[in-house]
């Protein structure tokens, strides 16, 4: 097997000598180890607080925290409803009950009206959704056009959009995020899958969103831009924005986040702060439901 990074080949062996870690550090560039280290970030008021989170038998009274700085993960097994979860957060689906709270003001916690994803954004919570293709992207449209989505205002005048202003707002996110692209006139289609989803993260760091909801952040991208994302986790809770990351990927949670929460049957079985979590225990809250 070859192995190429970068246009460049930098490996070949035969199967039997490679295991997949080796594969992914070789892909890469870098080692697997047991936390993205980007330094220490400050971890600190609470910036979230869901409580009592509520809708049928899908999701069932979880309440949970998430302070500034903070990396927060949500485990569990599929048809665990953690999607369900996020959706009711971001105000995508309407809750029978609970409330949401973001801060505004360092420690001062404000319950939210959240009827609606328009409610979510105005209060700073943003949404990078699991289908990425299906609802977070515009396919055929230009960068421009979805990045400015979440920010019509800063581009528009009297109803109508400044195609200079909305060029400049993509050009800047292009350039912070790294993405990898001709220009903001080409269309999002064309963009390879973590391209695309760090467009969907710059759309939101456009309009200075505090509160970041992940949905399965690297489902379909490459191993390569799996640990772009990953950085971009670390740099964005240096800044101390409160991020909640929703992930099948045991290892990946393990690998970025500060505590991880498991959800079973609608339910949020336990919380695990870094120091004391295992696969295993985390694997046994998981079916525990």
């Amino acid at each position: 097997m070859a192995v190429l990074r970068d246009g460049k080949r930098v490996h070949i062996d035969a199967m039997q000598n490679l295991t997949s870690d080796r594969l992914v550090t070789l892909m890469v560039g870098r080692g697997i180890g047991e936390r993205i280290d980007l330094g220490e970030w400050q971890i600190r008021d609470v910036a979230l607080k869901v409580a009592g989170m509520s809708r049928g038998q899908v999701v069932r009274d979880v309440s949970f925290e998430v302070k500034a700085g903070e990396i927060f993960g949500i485990s569990g097994l599929i048809g665990a409803d953690r999607t369900e979860l996020m959706c009711l957060i971001y105000g995508a689906d309407r809750a029978d009950s609970g409330v949401v709270s973001v801060a505004h003001d360092v420690g001062a916690l404000t319950p939210m009206k959240v009827a609606s994803p328009a409610d979510a954004v105005k209060n700073g919570i943003a949404l990078i959704t699991e289908d990425r293709k299906g609802k977070g992207l515009l396919l055929p449209q230009p960068i421009a056009a979805n990045i400015s989505l979440g920010n019509i205002s800063a581009v528009s005048s009297n109803g109508f959009v400044d195609g200079r202003r909305e060029a400049a707002l993509a050009q800047q996110q292009i350039d912070a995020m790294h993405i990898r692209a001709a220009g903001s006139s080409q269309p999002v289609s064309e963009l390879s899958g973590g391209n695309q989803q760090k467009m969907v993260i710059g759309r939101w760091l456009a309009r200075d969103s505090t509160v970041l909801l992940f949905d399965e952040p690297t489902r379909g991208i490459d191993a390569g831009a799996e640990f772009d994302i990953y950085a971009l986790m670390g740099t964005l809770a240096l800044e101390g924005r409160a991020l909640v990351v929703v992930s099948s990927d045991l290892r990946e949670l393990m690998l970025i986040c500060d505590r991880i929460g498991v959800m079973s049957a609608g339910r949020m079985i336990g919380v695990f702060e870094r120091d004391n979590w295992s696969q295993d225990a985390l694997l046994a809250a998981a079916f525990a439901g």
